[in-house]
């Protein structure tokens, strides 16, 4: 068999590997006490709950959810034959990031199952035990920091990006708002907040019966209808009858 098609069958096979992680993680319920990990409803069966038991426990359901997301990725660089080298940077840089997470959400004392799972629970301890509590967030979080930029320059642009958009908004939510307060603070508006509270009176008599008089249409009695002015094309309705002489 050609190492084309080696490579097709292994992305096949990958991308099937995602759509079942995804679903089981979609479907993921906690099984009962002291009963077994694949006893638990799940909508790929045993397999399923199994599976997805084992990586809720070990990384977290949050971060449980990157396995099939990077199992795709690589499903998709299989079949469409490309270098695996930068996917592999990315994909270490990814679960260094996601281990980074996980062990600081168990330093912020957030739920095993749901943030930090196991290997959080153990790089926090680690930190503890060596640091202490403040020694262990001032070093978690340069790690995570030096991470980060590392991960801008391999493939993760959007990272750099991210702070950049965030500075923008802000500045666009601090002129909106200055520009709200200056428009409250101007005297102009209450000016026509006046203007529009005042009573209107009603119009003088004569007034209306003017501005009636204007809106009538004017009598077409001796001029014409398509220049509407005194000409030679005067038509017979609008002259009447002729006298005879």
């Amino acid at each position: 068999m050609s190492s084309k098609r080696q490579r097709q069958i292994l992305g096949v096979l990958l991308t099937a590997f995602a759509l079942l992680m995804l679903v089981s993680l979609g479907t993921y319920q906690a099984p009962l006490p002291y009963a077994s990990p694949w006893s638990a409803a799940n909508a790929c069966g045993p397999v399923g709950a199994l599976l997805s038991f084992f990586l809720v426990w070990t990384v977290g359901r949050v971060a449980a959810f990157g396995v099939p997301l990077l199992s795709g990725a690589w499903g998709w660089n299989r079949l469409r034959q490309n270098e695996a080298a930068p996917l592999l940077v990315r994909s270490a840089l990814g679960a260094l990031l996601a281990f980074e997470l996980c062990a600081l959400a168990s330093l912020g004392g957030l739920e095993r199952a749901m943030w930090s799972g196991g290997w959080g629970i153990a790089g926090s301890l680690a930190l503890r035990s060596a640091l202490g509590n403040v020694g262990s967030w001032v070093v978690g979080g340069a790690l995570f920091g030096v991470t980060l930029l590392a991960a801008s320059e391999f493939g993760f642009h959007w990272v750099g990006e991210v702070p950049l958009h965030c500075s923008r908004s802000s500045r666009r939510c601090e002129a909106g708002a200055s520009a709200a307060t200056a428009f409250r603070r101007s005297p102009g508006r209450h000016a026509s907040r006046r203007r529009a509270r005042r009573p209107r009176h009603p119009p003088h008599p004569r007034t209306a019966a003017r501005a009636s008089a204007r809106s009538r249409p004017r009598r077409m009695r001796g001029r014409c209808r398509r220049c509407r002015s005194r000409c030679r094309r005067r038509s017979a309705r609008a002259l009447g009858p002729r006298r005879v002489r």
